[in-house]
């Protein structure tokens, strides 16, 4: 749904040259693509426990490193910890480094860290010679420093390893959620696309930095406990110019060939380095912990709601995008099945909690297998509009022929669809995930610290009205670029017909959790569609409403067509959809739209803020009281 009307350009990525630097060496037969941004170092601050941060390092030349983390202000033998680490090669893997701080220290809760170089790649010393930074400071760079590193390392002068080198990498972090008595602090995104396609060339968008900008300065003052990207926090496909994955989606033959496969691996491994790679973004993501949960995007435009994914050769695009998404996503938070490191065909889940909020987030992307496409009659999307603006108040209507057909048609489109996908639902999570779930909720009925049990998914629960949701993932659409973006985008809902089986089983999980603990407010968080919303939802047997608020898009584009969106979101502008057999009655609260955005959240005992920053526009807050109902602010 996120780019209802403006499909994806197929321009072929621009071939590279020596002149390109160390990145022409990334490929050997597939086209390495040409990224508008340098290749940087950069660094992902996780945590899997209470004085523990998991530092997720790749920097851009491989050789071997010494890492220092150590109170602000006190520099001891005693104090700084290190550690050794190395890379083979620019683009193999990156390191995590999971480090406790000692109990006889937990009275300091600043720390600064930095990584230092003490030996280089034979292979990559031309290229990182002619790629210094040509700094003022007067320090040595990283590879003119190497011999003073490697003389101070054995001689424990702590000095000259922390001030008289220049570093790879370093930041600050902060023991705060750990020191505090009260108080938890979340921000969400979703939706990280900085580019976009110029002269079939790779361009920064005009407003990323700003955009970047602006996040780095509201994160500094709100100081998070804990960040989730939740979902497409890069694009393996998202402009023409960059779309690597294209050159191997439904083409035959290559998966049976190793240099091929290490070729897409290299691309993938890439495209997290790029994306993650911005000034601003990299001082956010190396001061913070994150958790990171993947989507389509992180695979392949919609992968697992279209029948094609599941090709021998679209499962090999999928086996190689997890290996990448294990390094860069998911190795510096805690999952709930530490198996799915070595067997991707196990779910990647996690979970967070902090005092009154309990955080599940989903893996929707994993085990996602919508089904076989049903044998549906075409259906022109004019169609669809001609019913909208059949519904549309009078003086909004577009003149329409055939609306009566058209109504009956669709009404039967939709009854045959659902009634088909009652009995032969497709999946988003794995049994074992729902399952997990479950257990999770158990726990939470004798925890009366909890007060909030917030879900990550990914895609949203509520979005658009019912109808046009059954006709827009199930009719075979107009063979157009637009009508393949438009289905699999709204297959990807949680709320899609092959979906609402499964949908079922969730909200009955959340039903038990409901009646045992009735002081719990439930709340659904999710991204993915380029608009933020928020509604209440009150299904069968609930004895208050839920919320679901989505925050998309971060730095991508907000769909063209933002009135249609406004128009056919549950609850919107028509009069319908305010009603669902799944949902209940369904009230929006917002919609945004127009511009990017992203969600910071703040909850004790008595109360949770959850405040949406609209980039260049108003904030929205909506504050929810345990028992007491909510307030709006927009």
């Amino acid at each position: 749904m996120k780019n209802l009307t403006r499909p994806i350009a197929e321009t072929e990525p621009t071939p590279l040259t020596p002149g390109d630097g160390i990145i022409y060496e990334a490929t050997r037969t597939l086209k390495a693509v040409r990224y508008p941004n340098r290749l940087e170092d950069i660094a992902v601050m996780g945590k899997k426990r209470d004085w523990q941060r998991s530092f997720l390092l790749r920097p851009k030349y491989g050789g071997k490193f010494l890492f220092l983390l150590y109170p602000k202000g006190e520099i001891t033998p005693q104090s700084v910890l290190m550690r050794e680490l190395s890379f083979v090669s620019f683009n193999s893997p990156p390191e995590v480094l999971d480090m406790t701080i000692p109990p006889g220290m937990r009275d300091f809760y600043e720390w600064e860290w930095r990584v230092v170089k003490l030996g280089a790649v034979a292979d990559e010393e031309e290229y990182e010679a002619s790629d210094m930074d040509e700094s003022s400071d007067g320090l040595m760079t990283p590879l003119e420093g190497m011999e003073l590193v490697k003389r101070a390392k054995e001689e424990l002068s702590l000095s000259t390893l922390i001030y008289d080198t220049r570093s790879v990498l370093s930041g600050e972090i902060s023991f705060e959620e750990e020191r505090r008595s009260t108080g938890a602090k979340m921000v969400l995104w979703s939706c990280h696309q900085p580019y976009e396609s110029k002269e079939g060339k790779g361009a920064v968008k005009e407003a990323t930095p700003a955009i970047l900008s602006y996040y780095k300065e509201i994160l500094d003052k709100f100081s998070p406990h804990m960040v989730c990207m939740l979902g497409d926090s890069v694009y393996s496909d998202g402009t023409g110019a960059l779309n690597f994955v294209s050159q191997v989606y439904s083409q035959s033959g290559w998966n049976t060939l190793p240099s091929l496969r290490d070729d897409l691996l290299s691309l993938y491994r890439l495209n997290y380095r790029y994306h993650w790679g911005f000034d601003t973004l990299r001082s956010v993501m190396g001061r913070y912990p994150h958790m990171g949960m993947w989507d389509d995007h992180e695979i392949r435009d919609g992968y697992g709601s279209d029948e094609k994914d599941f090709s021998d050769i679209n499962r090999t695009i999928k086996e190689i995008a997890s290996k990448a998404a294990q390094e860069y996503l998911f190795s510096f938070s805690p999952k709930l099945r530490s198996e799915s490191s070595s067997d991707i065909t196990v779910d990647n889940h996690q979970v967070y909690t902090n005092r009154s909020i309990a955080f599940f987030a989903f893996d929707g992307r994993n085990s996602r297998e919508y089904g076989e496409d049903l044998p549906l009659p075409i259906v022109d999307m004019s169609i669809v509009a001609t019913v909208l603006f059949g519904l549309i108040p009078t003086a909004m209507r577009v003149p329409v022929v055939g609306l009566e057909n058209a109504s009956i048609y669709m009404k039967l489109t939709q009854e045959i669809a659902d009634l088909y996908r009652r009995h032969n639902p497709g999946q988003i999570i794995s049994d074992a995930q729902l399952r997990d779930f479950e257990k999770f909720c158990n726990t939470l009925k004798s925890a009366p610290e909890v007060k909030y049990l917030l879900m990550g998914n990914s895609v949203p629960f509520i979005y658009i009205l019912d109808f046009v949701e059954t006709i827009a993932a199930e009719a075979a659409i107009t063979a157009t670029e637009i009508g393949r973006e438009m289905r699999d985008d709204i297959r990807d809902s949680w709320h899609s017909p092959a979906n609402r089986v499964q949908l079922a089983k969730l909200i009955d999980i959340l039903r038990d959790l409901h009646h045992a603990r009735e002081d719990i407010e439930i709340i659904n968080l999710s991204g993915d569609i380029h608009i933020s919303n928020a509604f209440t939802f009150q299904p069968h047997g609930f004895r208050k409403p839920l919320f679901q608020i989505t925050s998309s898009a971060f730095t991508n584009d907000p769909p063209g067509e933002e009135m249609l969106m406004s128009i056919i979101t549950a609850d919107g502008p028509l009069d319908a959809g305010t009603e669902s057999e799944d949902f209940g009655r369904i009230k929006r609260l917002w919609h945004e739209g127009k511009k990017q955005n992203f969600l910071t959240i703040e909850a004790d005992a008595e109360k949770i803020v959850l405040s949406l920053h609209v980039y260049d526009s108003d904030d929205k807050r909506l504050t929810i009281v345990p028992g007491q109902g909510y307030t709006l602010r927009e």
